[in-house]
């Protein structure tokens, strides 16, 4: 019986979960430790079966088929492509805003939870939360010049006016 639906089945939901959470710039290392381990499961599930399947040249094709197309699908997870299409596709929506913002909490705009907006001294910070134990991000919007770091708060430009406003916690 071909139990490859099983392996598919699994590198597929692992695939879509690594999107989901990769996606958001505020992703939990808690959330983050569970995929890789998750993955270096199924990794090691494969060299299994690689192993089983030397002694089945039929099998040899469609498992190294198998291992070209996981080994993609985490690029892919892990790149950034997926936070810039996420944050593309919620654009209109954070402009939207950003055009009569006011404070608010717990709001969804687009494809993003925000825990707040509030103003700062910067600009608007679009409040994600913590992004692990030292860590709490958000997107500033800074239509000026650019926002200046400091020890704790770096700011990474992403489109336009917009960029992702990082505080370090522990300083």
């Amino acid at each position: 019986m071909n139990r490859s639906w099983l392996w598919w089945g699994a590198t597929s939901i692992w695939w879509a979960a690594s999107l989901i959470i990769f996606s958001d710039p505020a992703v939990s290392f808690g959330l983050a430790w569970i995929l890789a381990v998750t993955g270096i499961g199924l990794a090691v599930l494969w060299l299994i079966r690689f192993v089983v399947a030397l002694h089945q040249p039929e099998w040899r094709r469609l498992l190294v088929k198998e291992a070209t197309v996981a080994i993609l699908m985490t690029c892919v997870a892990i790149s950034p492509i997926a936070r810039q299409i996420r944050f593309r596709l919620s654009k209109p929506a954070l402009n939207a805003y950003a055009r009569n913002p006011r404070e608010a909490e717990n709001v969804t705009l687009g494809l993003y939870r925000f825990e707040g907006i509030y103003q700062t001294e910067d600009g608007w910070l679009f409040d994600l939360g913590d992004s692990g134990l030292v860590e709490k991000s958000g997107f500033l919007y800074h239509p000026g010049s650019p926002p200046t770091d400091n020890p704790v708060t770096k700011h990474e430009h992403w489109y336009g006016p917009w960029y992702l406003q990082s505080i370090d916690r522990m300083r």
